[in-house]
């Protein structure tokens, strides 16, 4: 799983589920109100902004079943048990967790969070520490991935990067970018 690409499910049969369940389904079957709409907001990386609009207005049985059918939609294999499209996912999600997450938010709501669950792990980390001229930033480069960058700063001290740059057009880039970290390649 590179670069996650979003997917419009078709809105027909959002009632019905099939007999056999997968294991994906039997999960989020389980889920309390509260994990699947938390498991719905982590979802919405690689959602149209259509089907996560959708998603909050449907009820919770509309909701289950929709996260049911978008991961099934997904399922690299349908001949394993298992989803790996998902659980490749949802390894993301603990990864940037484990190294984003700070004392003010969870790693997968930050910037380098976000962008780790859509892009995976990147090809190139550049570490700048802060300097006398210059905030502390990360260049990410994803050279198998379009050749993608990201450049985030942390621009309070508190190890909270934020995104002032990145050629990604799904992106917003921050047109003062340079001046904030000084930055010359």
């Amino acid at each position: 799983m590179t670069g996650v690409q979003t997917c419009a499910l078709p809105i027909f049969a959002l009632t019905t589920l099939p007999e056999k369940l997968s294991h994906v389904a039997r999960i989020i079957k389980n889920l309390t109100p509260q994990e699947l709409d938390l498991h719905i907001h982590q979802t919405k990386y690689i959602m149209t902004k259509a089907e996560y609009d959708l998603l909050k207005r449907m009820d919770g049985t509309g909701k289950r079943n929709y996260m049911i059918q978008f991961w099934d939609s997904h399922d690299p294999d349908l001949n394993t048990a298992q989803n790996e499209f998902w659980q490749n996912y949802q390894t993301r999600i603990q990864l940037a967790n484990n190294q984003f997450s700070t004392g003010y938010e969870k790693g997968w709501l930050t910037d380098r969070g976000r962008i780790m669950i859509k892009y995976g792990i990147p090809d190139e980390i550049g570490r700048h520490p802060l300097s006398q001229d210059s905030k502390p930033f990360e260049v990410w480069s994803y050279y198998r991935n379009k050749g993608l960058k990201f450049i985030f700063t942390d621009k309070e001290g508190f190890n909270q990067y934020r995104l002032i740059y990145t050629n990604d057009v799904n992106e917003i880039s921050d047109p003062q970018w340079r001046e904030m970290i000084h930055y010359t390649p």
